[in-house]
């Protein structure tokens, strides 16, 4: 299947905002898409030393945040990865969290966001067209814009500004906020301690551990049902189903990472939504019905109720989601905004910038028929393809 060829340049983007969502991002909202915020952090010495030093990097600094005319002081800033390495000389991604120091300090309504570098994803077009597959999914994921970024004078170039999963995402998204909010742990998986964001006070997960506790159930038929009962179901097909179709390797279905949870109460079930999504489609060949490490994930697929409605909701997302025409509509509104910020009259830089993306188009497009040929093989998901085991209990995690 051919595609028209992106459109770059100065072409005006009316919306990035998928349809659903446009209606929440007003003229000086964060997420509107029509511009790229210009951002301006400066840390004191004495906070960037400790910032490079601090072997712990979700502990937080004090920076002041500029964007435009409006200036913010004590802003709560922490990096990830190798901050001696990247805080000088390279592209560090950043937590900013505004009201850490501050109580009620935001940013156009927002208590915290995240500054994703995209080293790798050289495209710029992983974590916005990720997200946005999943929200029209019906699974939570936070909305993405863009900014150019300094550090204490220094360009840092275009970075992926991602919203914070806070109360006001969850009202969004459950029209409630005072459930438990999860966020993975220390270590992976839900069978180890999360970390609580909030909800009720204490570290007890009760709630994830009857979660583990039917997912462990040994009897396919008796996990089906259990698990049932402990999730919303529907979203969590749609949030696997997507993981596969994006072949992200640092996900929770194939990595046991990358996710959070929040037990909805007007559902007194738990959903799964994503986080930390950067490079998708490693491979546009994985198979449909892959091994997975998340144990809920496994538990789910390994069921023969669980694979039948797996296969349904892949057959739903290529029709209705992962369709190549519409992501290639989303992939060029998003080049045409971000393209003159990424090559800044840079040779180099426009034509790596090209080539990811040509990279990107190509792989999706790649991936939907791969997994529609894969879907149309399978009369039934109750015996899995040639080469893949049929476990009627999930590996013991």
């Amino acid at each position: 299947m051919r595609f028209p060829k992106y459109v770059c340049g100065l072409c005006v983007v009316a919306s990035f905002i998928q349809p659903a969502y446009a209606g929440m991002a007003g003229p000086d909202d964060v997420f509107d898409s029509r511009r790229i915020l210009k951002l301006a952090l400066d840390i004191s010495p004495s906070a960037f030393a400790a910032l490079q030093t601090n072997a712990d990097n979700h502990a937080y600094v004090r920076c002041a945040w500029r964007e435009g005319a409006l200036l913010l002081t004590n802003v709560g800033i922490h990096c990830k990865g190798d901050t001696a390495k990247f805080l000088v000389g390279g592209k560090p991604d950043f937590t900013i969290t505004f009201d850490k120091y501050v109580r009620d300090q935001s940013f156009q309504g927002h208590q915290r966001l995240l500054l994703q570098s995209s080293v790798e994803d050289a495209s710029y077009l992983g974590a916005a067209i990720s997200f946005e597959l999943f929200r029209e999914a019906g699974v939570p994921a936070p909305r993405c814009a863009f900014a150019q970024v300094a550090l204490n004078g220094r360009a840092l170039g275009l970075y992926v500004v991602i919203e914070g999963e806070n109360r006001d995402f969850l009202r969004r998204h459950f029209g409630n906020d005072d459930g438990n909010l999860y966020d993975e742990g220390d270590t992976h998986d839900v069978t180890g301690r999360l970390d609580k964001d909030h909800g009720a006070k204490g570290d007890d997960q009760a709630d994830v551990d009857k979660l583990v506790a039917a997912a462990r159930v040994s009897g396919p038929g008796e996990r089906w049902q259990q698990l049932q009962q402990r999730l919303e179901m529907d979203r969590f097909l749609a949030f696997t189903a997507l993981e596969v179709l994006l072949w992200n390797e640092e996900s929770y279905a194939l990595g046991a990472r990358k996710f959070r949870l929040y037990h909805n109460p007007a559902t007194d079930r738990l959903v799964f939504f994503p986080k930390g999504v950067e490079s998708v489609l490693g491979r546009t060949d994985g198979p449909v019905l892959p091994k997975c490490d998340g144990l809920v994930a496994d538990a789910v697929l390994t069921t023969p109720h669980g694979r039948t409605q797996y296969r349904k909701t892949l057959v739903n997302l290529l029709d209705t989601v992962f369709v190549p025409e519409k992501v290639q509509v989303r992939t060029r509104e998003i080049v045409a905004l971000v393209r003159p910020a990424v090559v800044s009259n840079n040779p180099d830089a426009a034509k790596s910038f090209d080539a990811a993306v040509s990279r990107f188009q190509n792989a999706v497009a790649k991936r939907a028929a791969f997994v529609a040929a894969e879907v149309r093989k399978l009369d039934s998901l109750e015996a899995p393809p040639h080469g893949q085991s049929d476990r009627s209990a999930p590996s013991a995690k």
